[in-house]
């Protein structure tokens, strides 16, 4: 039902540009005078004015749709019934508005009308719009996280406990967070030598040697593999990847290895950022100058020497910000890490023994607590205060050091 009436709004819509363009058309012809705009910017305006009413009454509706069904449930109506004639009539209502303003707006349209400008202006209101509620969105996440957290360091564990405490046990009241950021930085090593040299090599071969049609069929594809889902790659770790490397231990005489470990969702967030790193990689370097190439070439370089004394030495700030990006990415994942690290919390640097990340504890207390006041709940929010600061670091670390890159070469 919702989406035939979507489809009769947005039908209602492509008739309403038709008309205001070929109104337009017959105005400027009937008139001989020439449109201060184009025909397509009378159909835009004629579409916005059609549908702008529409879209505030069935907002209107919306914040009204609780009590609206809870007056047609006192009159008798069944729970499904109240909904299907809210449904209907605030679609008819809106239907109504639209039409008014698509006979208002064809009234209004003449060759004096400044159609694009008034366009222009929608467009733009739409867009502070969004980037308001961008902003806004980021600004919330960050006061509850924050509100919660103060909550959490105030009444259940010190911040400095909190970040030097080698124990963590929520279960025994035990809140030491060092465990946590090593497992972190385990995997994250992990992943970053398996994801900086295949990606930084690929990049290179894509961007130096490669062919078009090697590219054409390469880039996509890593297009394709930068989608895939994050449970994808859990799977595949639990699967594939942790059998493989501990049967390899194994049969290397490390009986006491197990499938799931730090090792084992370090290979995979790996593999996870390849096409992330190749596709960030092989852009910065082909936005090396091609002057410079030439100068080297007339010089007597070969294309190697090229690679390494001018390419090279002229994108090295940006892959350094596209490894920062990275870090910051493998440190973020979720998925993979809880279900191929083995989530046991211990200060440990072997990236054979399972270990617990801030995220996979993260999801692990959220998961059995609820209680938005339990001492639980609260240490996941003071965790999560705690990685928002880090990944931002990271990102304002990568952004200073491309903002440098780009200062230096521009």
């Amino acid at each position: 039902m919702f989406w035939v009436i979507l489809a009769a709004f947005l039908s209602l819509a492509a008739g309403a540009f038709v008309l205001g363009r070929r109104r337009a058309v017959a105005v400027a012809a009937g008139g001989g005078a020439r449109a201060h705009s184009q025909p397509g910017h009378f159909g835009a305006y004629t579409v916005l004015w059609t549908l702008a009413p529409a879209a505030t009454l069935g907002l209107a509706a919306g914040f009204a749709a609780p009590r609206l069904t809870a007056a047609l449930e006192a009159a008798g109506r069944t729970p499904a019934a109240a909904s299907t004639e809210l449904l209907w009539g605030g679609s008819a209502v809106a239907a109504l508005a639209a039409l008014a303003g698509l006979g208002i707006t064809l009234w209004r349209i003449g060759p004096k009308l400044r159609a694009r400008a008034l366009a222009e202006r929608w467009l733009e209101a739409g867009l502070m719009i969004c980037s308001c509620v961008a902003i806004a969105t980021a600004a919330g996440i960050v006061m509850s996280l924050a509100l919660e957290s103060v909550q959490f360091f105030v009444t259940v564990a010190a911040p400095w406990k909190f970040l030097t405490g080698l124990v963590w046990n929520p279960d025994n009241g035990r809140y030491g967070a060092v465990p946590l950021f090593t497992g972190v930085l385990v995997v994250t090593l992990v992943a970053l030598a398996v994801a900086a040299p295949v990606g930084l090599f690929a990049a290179v071969y894509l961007a130096e040697y490669a062919g078009h049609r090697v590219r054409a069929v390469v880039k996509p594809a890593l297009d394709v593999l930068a989608g895939v889902p994050a449970v994808v790659y859990g799977l595949f770790a639990v699967l594939i990847v942790g059998p493989v490397l501990a049967a390899l231990f194994h049969a290397a005489g490390f009986a006491a290895v197990e499938r799931r470990m730090a090792l084992t969702a370090g290979v995979v967030i790996g593999v996870m950022l390849i096409p992330f790193v190749i596709s960030l990689t092989d852009d910065i370097l082909r936005a090396a100058p091609q002057s410079q190439r030439d100068g080297s070439y007339a010089m007597g370089a070969t294309r190697s020497e090229t690679l390494k004394h001018v390419v090279l030495p002229w994108a090295s700030r940006g892959i350094l910000g596209v490894l920062v990006l990275a870090v910051s990415r493998a440190v973020g994942e979720t998925m993979v890490v809880t279900m191929a690290a083995g989530l046991v919390a211990r200060a440990t640097f072997n990236p054979l023994q399972p270990v617990a990340t801030v995220t996979a504890e993260i999801a692990d207390l959220l998961h059995w607590e609820q209680d938005l006041a339990s001492p639980t709940t609260l240490a996941a929010f003071g965790l999560g205060l705690t990685l928002l600061i880090a990944t931002l670091g990271l990102n304002l670390l990568a952004f200073r050091i491309v903002r440098a890159y780009r200062n230096q070469y521009d």
